[in-house]
């Protein structure tokens, strides 16, 4: 298992939908699981789900 962290560089972080789903499209890309662990939350690959995290621009 390879586990990487990833600083969010986009100005509205993962809180607007069309930086989200560019976020999905480059993820889904990798054929591998990708999951986001974010304020001790684990999160799969959906939209509502990332954006509910609140991942501002500057959070690993």
């Amino acid at each position: 298992m390879l586990i990487s962290r990833i600083i969010i560089n986009l100005p509205r972080g993962l809180q607007a939908a069309k930086n989200t789903v560019e976020f999905l499209d480059i993820a889904s890309s990798y054929n591998s699981e990708v999951k986001i662990i974010c304020k001790n939350v684990i999160c799969e690959m959906d939209i509502m789900e990332i954006m509910d995290l609140n991942i501002e621009k500057g959070k690993r």
